[in-house]
């Protein structure tokens, strides 16, 4: 059987991180996103880079202020840290290490999702679909209508593994601030983000779009437990899964520190 593999909401491609593309980049991906940029206008001007530092600048002056604003907040979070004594997550290395060739090669079909759209794809085509920071920046009804055509273009024994925020339960950074990235951004806005999600929320849709086993791999409880584990460790709930190089394999996720969950189609 013929290994393809479908990567949703690839948007920001060439920000990618390059401990992703050891996975991403492989011929069994598509990459459903922007259309593929022009890579001599970004080596000459360094677009990738710039963004990403913006990115890590914005994010430390937001925690910033929410330490000023919720000093007892801050300080919990810190000592929590501190008592542990170790990042739960791995680090993920040279972001800023963008390789152009990749980029270049790889199958990247132009695509911007609208509620009942179809995807360009027959029936049972993949075996592997992957999302990550995607579904928040969409409504609820919308992400409901999406993940259905998801579990209609995938094979049976396929996993569906989704990366969004852990925007209200998180206890290893401080809660998403509401209306991210700021109140004041409008609905529309390609960086907003329109649904907070949770394990259970997401089950639930996952659920009613037809998946037959859903898997909650990394996700925080709204007791203040934090669950974080791996395929390998939960081996007996993908028995019959088809693409297992992909599935057992979590080195590719650029933003460990999310919640993520797998849908399993039988």
């Amino acid at each position: 059987m013929k290994i393809l593999r479908l990567h949703i909401g690839a948007k920001n491609l060439i920000d990618i991180p390059k401990v992703s593309w050891g996975v991403l980049s492989q011929e069994s991906w598509i990459h459903l996103g922007t259309e593929k940029p022009d890579i001599d206008s970004l080596k000459k001007t360094n677009i990738g880079i710039t963004k990403s530092k913006r990115h890590r600048f914005t994010e430390i002056v937001r925690k910033t202020i929410h330490a000023l604003r919720h000093p007892l907040c801050a300080l919990r979070t810190l000592f929590r840290e501190v008592i542990e004594r170790k990042e739960p997550f791995p680090l993920v290395k040279d972001i800023d290490q963008i390789d152009f060739s990749i980029v270049e090669k790889s199958n990247i079909m132009p695509w911007y999702y609208k509620k009942g759209d179809i995807l360009p794809f027959q029936d049972q085509t993949f075996s592997f679909v992957y999302s990550e920071h995607f579904f928040e920046h969409l409504f609820l009804d919308e992400a409901l209508s999406l993940f259905k055509e998801i579990y209609r273009i995938m094979t049976r024994g396929s996993v569906c593994r989704t990366v969004v925020p852990d925007a209200d339960l998180r206890i290893y950074e401080l809660p998403e601030p509401v209306g991210y990235p700021n109140e004041r951004v409008a609905w529309n806005h390609p960086e907003k983000h329109k649904t907070r999600w949770s394990y259970t929320v997401i089950k639930e849709i996952l659920e009613i779009a037809g998946f037959d086993k859903t898997m909650g791999l990394v996700y925080c409880t709204p007791d203040g437990k934090f669950v974080n584990m791996t395929p390998a460790q939960s081996h007996i709930d993908y028995d019959g899964c088809i693409d297992t190089d992909v599935v057992f394999d979590m080195s590719y996720i650029a933003r460990p520190k999310s919640l993520i969950v797998d849908a399993i189609k039988r």
